[in-house]
This record gives structure tokens, sequence and C-alpha cells, in this order.
């Protein structure tokens, strides 16, 4: 590959006005706008009663009705309660996004989905980045490709397509095994999956804020090596549902609530005119062509014909019937 190509950092914009993400249609989905640490710092707010009261709940959880405890602690390592004892100790001293981070990692050593941990959620935001990331294989080969970029983002170099090689200047491979160790998947490959797919949308209802302002990407695209810079953005989606139509039993819910809520962010993000009402179909389909004659929020439907006849014809956009993937 040729010599590293890059915008200079110092001359990288930054970006500190709101922005209203809307459809194509003129529908309003969600706000952007920049995630000032002195405006999270006063927003996020954990008193000493709020976190002896979480550290009490928490104990109370495992100790007195996590069936698994002992196994979990035998077959990883891995005491939570000796380390809720060594967080107490640290209490006073922490932030509040030090406090968060803690007892999130804490519940994912456990490596177990049914315990969660979801902390204030400040302003209702999402940290974002732009893009998404995903893996794929070539030969025995593992790359990481951008396969999407946010509607309405014009990157200097990154395109569809790039190949990640570098987050921050560390080898993404190594950066999402280490992220890894945030996430509460029963397995190496389950909490390897999640890293990947929160690389670049952290709920902070589950996260604190990113540590950095700012991802410096490297990437290869047509046989030349680029180095990019993305800064965190928070977003809001102000009028979406915050929650799957699932009604009071969010608690007992047997899904995933942040997949799902992932999915719907996504949708904002990389497939906008999904939320618009469909154009008028053509007069006449063609063999083998889905004419669409309706859709809801998880579906489409309509009828296919073949050279066998006209079938009926069901499109859903999640594995879940409770709210729609990125398109």
């Amino acid at each position: 590959m040729s010599d590293l190509q890059h915008i200079p950092h110092d001359l990288r914009p930054a970006v500190d006005r709101e922005r209203i993400v809307k459809s194509p249609a003129g529908k309003v989905l969600a706000r952007q706008f920049s995630l000032n640490p002195e405006l999270f710092a006063t927003a996020t707010v954990y008193s000493d009663d709020d976190r002896r009261c979480i550290m009490t709940q928490i104990r109370l959880a495992l100790t007195d009705f996590y069936v698994f405890l002992e196994r979990k602690r035998v077959k990883y390592g891995f005491d939570p309660v000796r380390a809720l004892d060594m967080l107490e100790l640290l209490l006073e001293t922490m932030s509040d996004s030090e406090f968060h981070q803690s007892i999130v990692e804490l519940i994912a050593r456990t490596r177990d989905r049914h315990l969660a941990f979801y902390g204030r959620e400040p302003l209702g935001v999402t940290a974002t980045l732009p893009f998404l990331i995903e893996r794929c294989r070539d030969d025995n080969d593992t790359q990481y490709v951008v396969t999407k970029i946010a509607s309405g983002f014009q990157p200097e170099y990154l395109e569809v397509g790039s190949l990640v090689t570098h987050w921050n200047g560390m080898p993404i491979e190594r950066f999402i095994r280490l992220n890894a160790n945030i996430f509460d998947g029963g397995n190496e490959a389950a909490s390897l999956a999640r890293s990947l797919q929160f690389l670049t949308n952290h709920p902070l209802n589950r996260f604190a804020t990113p540590l950095e302002e700012w991802v410096d990407l490297r990437f290869a695209l047509r046989g030349t090596l680029y180095e990019e810079r993305f800064i965190w953005q928070g977003f809001h989606t102000t009028d979406l549902p915050k929650t799957p139509p699932i009604g009071r039993n969010i608690t007992g819910f047997g899904g995933d609530l942040e997949l799902l809520y992932l999915q719907q962010v996504k949708r904002v993000q990389f497939a906008p005119a999904s939320f618009d009402a469909l154009p008028t179909p053509p007069a006449a389909a063609e063999p083998g062509v889905p004419d669409i004659i309706g859709r809801t929020a998880n579906f489409e439907f309509g009828s296919v014909p073949t050279e066998h006849g006209t079938f009926a014809y069901v499109g859903d956009f999640c594995i879940s019937p409770l709210m729609p993937c990125a398109a």
C-alpha cells in the first residue's frame, strides 16, 4: 500500500451545533448534538445515597436470589460480591462516570445475560459515530469493513467498503477484544459479538460517556491507507418510541432490549426513508419482484408473481417482531 494519507487533526472542525435528523419526507426522527463533558458532569449524578442503594440492591440480588453465583465464581474466577466490597471502599472518591462504568463492568464480568444494570440515562441519548463497522472473512483472513455511513454525513475519505485496521492507534481486532470485557455475553464469542455491535453506538444508560472525545480511524481503501478523525455525538430519538410495545412487562421481557434500542438508532442513522410512507407502487410488478401493498412498523406485505403463480409476500425487518432493524 502507498503512504498513509490523513487529515491534519488540528484542522478537523469541532461539531458543536445541534442538528435535527429528519426522514426524506420531513418527519422529525432524532436530534444530534455535541457531547459536552461539562453538560454530562451535571446531568449524570449519583448521590452517595444513590450509590449505596445501588450497591445494596446488587448485593441482595447476588447473595439471596442468584442461584448460579458459585458456579460463575468457579468457572470465570471472578467473585462479584468481593468486587462490591472493594468498590465500596472507593465509593466516595469516584466520579459519576467511574462509578457507572465500574458497576457495568462488575455485572458484565459475572457473565450472565439475566443480570443487567441500567443506570441513569443522561439527557436520554446514545453516543454515536456516523458509520457502521461489521466483520467478514476473506478465506482465513478476518476483515472489519465499513458497511454504512449515516445519512447526511460527508466524510473526507471514509467510504462504504473501507477496511478498518486501527482504532485510536490500536489494531481493531485487539481493541474489540479488550472492549468485550464490558459486555455480559455468556461466553467469549457472545462478548466479542456484542463488542462489535456496540462499537460505534453507546447507549448511555448502559455505558458511561466515551473516555475519548473522538476516534482516530485508520483504514485501507483502494490500496491506500488513510487516517481520519471522527467526533462522538449525542443522538436522541426524540419522537420515536423508547421501548418496544410490550406494556408494563419490560423487566420480565425475555428479548434483548439493548439490541432493540440499537436497531432503532441504526434505522434512524442509516435508513431514515424507512419511516416514510411507501411511494405509489408501479402498475404491474415484474415476475419475482414483490408488489408491496402495505407496511407496518415491523414488516411489509403484498404479493409476488412468479412463473408458478402469485404468492403472498411478507418481509420481516427484524428477528424480533417488536421493532424493525436498520435496512
